[in-house]
């Protein structure tokens, strides 16, 4: 000691020439001076030499150096010496260690850091540097010494501007050096962080206010915003910004891995609880203590906070790549698996962060991380039901994504462990309303969507043979792929809910039934189904059509009846209960209720079935009401069943109806000869379909649904005849000459039909009509009272303009029905019927034309000037042309003449699709008519009352 108070440097010298020989050797027999150097050391040694201890820093540096020597010999017997230091001893050594630290350089503090770095790995319990000592150096604003800049020898300034550039000028070099120092700066402070958290994970001794300043540092150096740190009397608290981290900076990551290894190390360290502790918990708190005297104590709960902040604060977690992400992921695994979250103060936050990490799942990141999302998310369904539930929706659509997007893949890990979490979540959650949840959140219109397809994942994770744990129901075992079905039996209508949502519910408890659950159910579901039905229509009966959507309710209903025909009695008598519901108060869809008709047909031959469809007579009484006159039924529904009834009978629709059967019945059942469910049952609504077409629109307007049901109801009578000519003469029958007007709408709407549904057969049986319907258009032509001289703007809303244009409409139907049949008249048609001379229907019916013609003066068609009796045209080319009024009246003649010749260039599609255009105006006319007549007779009486 005298020496290095005499000269340090030679001592430095002489202690650098023994443990940087080459000569292992040399280095081995050193050992032992420094090892009786530092055994000798007592307190009174310490308290006389206390100024140079900080000398003795990096001898004791050599000697911990030795620990990793690269010769064996010198390593094993460092170690072996090391070990053999009392606990006098290591302080001692320590505190020469402390000293050096307090007065070294930045430089000097890199080596002796990583070298305490090392020591305290290999030896956890060695408190290798006093906690005072290192916080001080961690909160200076500039650690190393400020005279160090004057302090420095000149040569070593001049090496260092050698080194960086001889060509630069001196403020560049000036500023380099700078540079150089601020990152040795930086670079230390982490070192000393880092040796800090370990530090702190070994469980080291530390008082309370240590940590937090601890904490306090680290939030600064990882660059979260606004840090304050507050002592309000020893209350100590520290609040904090989000974090801010550009991971295309490489001192920023640098830093960041730095210290997010250490803060792992931290939240993964636990000690066992001390005993005094345990000891002191009163004894009437141990039940609500058990969990935390089961577990170990953790610095890390200091650090729970920082943890979820930096998740939370909103940064974009694919950019950090790999593995920084894998590290960050790490922690919230330790977190989530080892520590208490279910602190209310941390619910939102772990929330708002198994959001932000689930999210990930669907993005491009690697399979190793999204395996660890997964054991994170597993491990929080194990500590916290609670926790998982706020989340479990996002989980679900995540995980379903995930497993849609793998597909056939299904071997795969991240697969595997998804449906391996999916099937515990399931199990978990099955009786607390799960899969009404599920059901209510997957909207209707993403079903069929490739991005999710939630029936593929229930498919997939559910087994046949999965039992819901704990659970019976009634002395029965709950299985769980009845479970979603059980739910929404259950539970659906004592929730609130909005009525989209309920009938979303419903939709995709029907898919489930129809494409996941197909088999049978126990008779309890059944039995409970069918109160369930009967509780859905008492529920549902004030609502409005638009409000939901009963239409799945049938197909879900077709499928359990046809897969329980044993229980029909069971079923039956509700299903028809929610059909009668569906067909008075909602709005139905054909292919639902052809499902039902299907099912039925499937047990029809069951004992104590009732004869015939039951849905086919609802159907048929349903149209018969809708058919009277004083009902108004609903155009949705009337609609619907027109064309189940339609498509039931026509031929080419057949494929429709096989396609449900198919779904519903399988293919083995009928083939592709489908039964006519509505064979033998439309007789009785034969004169109310010729009503129909006879009637005048009953509302203000007519819309293209009225159009569609005038256009079905024409089709079906058309079709009966197809199907039995015999019916033509009786539904004829039902048209009475006198009624003038509804004759002329019933045969446009039938002979229109012909024209479109291509019946040559019945085209030619209308033949035989050709001498009824010339007596009628000549009477409706002769009868017809239009004054032409006065002008009336009503006009085309009255009785006489409709007769008029029916009347017309009806002549070019039978022209075109006419040319029809004399382009097949050749053809084999079984049929004697004979094409009547066309010449002598024009010379009928012209006399009646041209006298409406000839009542029409054509100079009333013309503002005639008064002096010249000419009239102004103005030709193509823009300029007045003046033809005289006999000019006009042989224009006027050639008109006429055109009606002699029927448009026979025209496609004959295109002007029988012109021709209902046609009747569909008419019909819209008369519809509007109503409109005008009773705004004149408002008028009419505003005017009475005025004249009194």
């Amino acid at each position: 000691m005298k020496l290095i108070s005499i000269d340090v440097r030679y001592f430095q010298a002489c202690v650098f020439k023994v443990f940087e020989d080459a000569n292992w050797e040399v280095r081995y027999q050193g050992l032992d001076n420094l090892f009786g150097l530092f055994t000798k050391m007592d307190a009174a040694f310490q308290t006389e030499w206390l100024k140079l201890l900080s000398h003795l820093g990096p001898v004791f540096s050599y000697f911990v150096g030795c620990l990793w020597d690269k010769e064996e010999y010198v390593r094993s017997k460092a170690y072996a010496l090391i070990r053999t230091f009392g606990t006098l001893h290591l302080r001692s050594a320590f505190r020469c260690w402390e000293a050096y630290f307090l007065t070294a350089t930045d430089r000097q503090r890199m080596s002796l850091v990583s070298l305490m770095i090392q020591l305290n790995a290999l030896f956890p319990e060695w408190q290798v540097l006093q906690w005072e000592s290192l916080l001080e150096a961690l909160e200076l604003k500039t650690p190393t010494d400020i005279l160090d800049e004057f302090s420095r020898p000149v040569s070593n300034d001049h090496e260092f501007l050698k080194e960086n550039n001889n060509t630069h000028d001196s403020d560049t070099n000036q500023r380099h050096y700078q540079e150089q120092q601020t990152a040795e700066s930086e670079n230390v402070k982490v070192l000393m962080l880092t040796l800090a958290l370990q530090m702190l994970s070994n469980h080291l001794s530390i008082e309370h206010a240590q940590i937090y300043r601890l904490k306090f540092i680290l939030v600064q150096l990882m660059d979260f915003q606004n840090c304050q740190f507050f002592n309000d009397g020893g209350e100590i608290s520290i609040d904090f910004g989000l974090l801010k981290y550009n991971p295309r900076d490489p001192t920023r990551v640098a830093v960041m891995v730095s210290c997010i290894r250490g803060l792992k190390k931290i939240m993964d360290s636990f000690a066992p609880l001390p005993a005094e502790t345990v000891a002191t918990l009163a004894s009437d708190s141990i039940e609500q203590n058990k969990m935390n005297l089961s577990e170990n104590s953790s610095p890390g709960v200091h650090f729970i906070d920082v943890v979820l902040k930096m998740v939370n604060s909103g940064l974009d977690l694919i950019q950090l790549g790999h593995m920084m992400l894998k590290a960050w992921l790490e922690i919230i695994l330790i977190v989530v698996y080892k520590h208490n979250i279910l602190e209310r103060e941390y619910e939102q936050n772990i929330v708002s962060c198994m959001k932000q990490i689930i999210d990930l799942l669907t993005e491009e990141i690697s399979e190793e991380n999204k395996l660890l999302i997964l054991e994170i998310l597993k491990c929080l369904l194990r500590r916290s039901d609670h926790l998982t539930a706020m989340v479990l929706s996002k989980q679900i659509l995540a995980l379903g994504k995930l497993m849609t997007r793998s597909g056939i893949k299904n071997s795969e890990p991240v697969f595997l462990k998804a449906k391996q979490f999916l099937k515990s979540a399931f199990l978990r959650f099955a009786v607390a309303g799960l899969f009404v949840l599920m059901f209510k959140n997957q909207a209707v219109a993403d079903t069929d969507s490739s991005d999710v397809d939630l029936f593929f994942v229930l498919r997939t994770v559910i087994d046949q043979d999965d039992v819901i744990p704990d659970e019976d129901f009634r002395g029965e075992i709950i299985y769980l792929r009845d479970q979603p079905v059980r739910d929404v039996l259950d539970k659906l209508m004592k929730q609130q809910m909005e009525r989209k949502a309920f009938s979303t519910v419903l939709h995709n408890t029907s898919r489930y039934v129809e494409t996941v659950h197909t088999h049978p159910y126990s008779e309890n579901i059944l039995n409970d189904y069918a109160g369930f039905i009967n509780a859905l229509i008492k529920h549902t009966l004030d609502w409005r059509r638009s409000d939901w959507n009963i239409n799945p309710i049938f197909t879900m209903s077709a499928i359990l009846l046809k897969e329980h025909p044993y229980h029909h009695s069971i079923l039956l008598p509700s299903i028809q209960a929610l059909f009668k519901h569906g067909l008075q108060n909602c709005t139905i869809q054909p292919d639902n209720v052809a499902q039902l008709i299907i099912a039925f047909s499937g047990i029809a031959t069951m004992p104590g079935t009732p004869p015939g469809n039951v849905f086919v007579e609802m159907i048929i009484e349903e149209l018969k009401n809708s058919f009277a006159t004083n009902f108004k039924p609903n155009k949705d529904t009337f609609l619907a069943l027109l064309e189940l009834v339609l498509w039931d009978t026509k031929p080419n629709c057949q494929v429709w109806y096989n396609k449900i059967e198919t779904s519903i019945l399988g293919e083995t059942i009928y083939g592709h000869n489908h039964p006519r469910f509505f064979q033998g049952k439309m007789l009785p609504l034969c004169k109310l379909l010729v009503n129909h077409l006879k009637r005048v629109p009953t509302s203000q307007q007519f819309t293209k649904k009225d159009f569609k049901v005038y256009s079905c109801t024409a089709q079906l009578l058309v079709s009966m005849c197809v199907s039995d000519p015999k019916q033509m003469p009786i539904i004829f029958g039902y048209l009475k000459v006198n009624e003038q007007t509804e004759c002329l709408r019933f045969l446009n709407w039938f002979i229109l039909t012909l024209l479109k549904e291509k019946s040559d057969l019945l085209m030619f049986n209308m033949l035989a009509y050709e001498n009824t319907m010339t007596e009628l258009l000549v009477k409706v032509f002769n009868t017809i009272d239009i004054d032409f001289h006065t002008s009336d703007l009503n006009f085309s809303f009255s009785t006489a303009s409709e007769k008029l244009l029916l009347g017309f409409l009806l002549l070019k139907s039978f022209v075109l029905l006419k040319l029809r049949t004399g382009v097949v008249k050749h053809l084999s048609l079984g049929t004697k019927s004979q094409v009547l001379n066309p010449i002598s229907f024009w010379l009928s019916i012209w006399p009646a034309i041209r006298r409406l013609l000839d009542i029409i003066e054509p100079s009333t068609l013309f503002m005639l000037d008064e002096h010249d009796q000419n009239v102004p045209h103005q030709d193509n080319g823009g300029t007045d042309h003046i033809i005289s009024l006999s000019e006009f009246r042989e224009q006027a003649e050639k008109l006429k003449e055109m009606f002699a010749v029927p448009p026979i260039e025209v496609p004959a599609e295109t002007m029988i699709n012109q021709l209902h255009l046609e009747i569909r105006d008419i019909m819209r006319l008369q519809a509007e008519s109503i409109t005008v007549q009773g705004n004149n007779r408002v008028l009419l009486q505003a005017a009475y009352g005025d004249s009194h």
